[in-house]
């Protein structure tokens, strides 16, 4: 049986959804954006059973990262701890599975790109609106106060890694900025 048109279109919808919504995932916690990264991961195996996306596993680069978790799998066995080993090498595969998605939604849904950069600029104005807040008035939004005197973690509490997100992802935001600054001669059109 044939997969229907608008069901795969939904699901299309869907999947660019939940990978839009990861950066601010990450935010919240590990727990929630582990649940878009294997939810995305499961929807897409749900359409390669229907036979859709089956062409994007033969490319060379996926064929060289699962040899290359199939070696992690195999190290991990001779790890002294091989149950605390195995917990974070056994799904690594689940990122190429997620890369892989994201290659097919982008060839099929022309909005994925916009949804993900609205979702960037929406937790970075967030984090570093709130990061100021809470170097000036000694407490976040949320009442989470500075770690100490010198460090800043906004929305993450205990956990000092908002340079290292803004850092990561600031070149994905700035990259997406300039893609649709190319798109769109007008700037105030940017966001529309």
């Amino acid at each position: 049986t044939k997969i229907n048109f608008n069901h795969t279109k939904k699901l299309q919808y869907i999947l660019s959804i939940f990978i839009s919504l990861i950066p601010l995932s990450m935010v919240i916690g590990a727990a929630i954006m582990e649940f878009f990264i294997i939810s995305t991961c499961l929807l897409f195996f749900y359409l390669n059973f229907k036979k859709i996306g089956l062409i994007y596993y033969k490319n060379f680069f996926f064929i060289i990262f699962i040899i290359f978790c199939i070696f992690l799998i195999f190290s991990s066995t001779t790890s002294e701890n091989i149950f605390n080993s195995l917990r974070n090498t056994l799904f690594y595969f689940r990122f190429g599975i997620f890369s892989l998605c994201f290659w097919f939604l982008l060839e099929r849904n022309k909005f994925l790109l916009r949804y993900l950069f609205i979702s960037l600029l929406i937790c970075f104005s967030s984090l570093i609106l709130d990061g100021y807040v809470q170097y000036l008035f000694k407490k976040n939004l949320f009442g989470y106060p500075l770690y100490n005197e010198y460090r800043v973690s906004s929305f993450f509490g205990s956990e000092l890694i908002l340079g290292s997100y803004l850092s990561r992802f600031f070149p994905i935001l700035f990259g997406l900025f300039v893609f649709f600054d190319q798109i769109k001669k007008n700037k105030l059109l940017l966001f529309f």
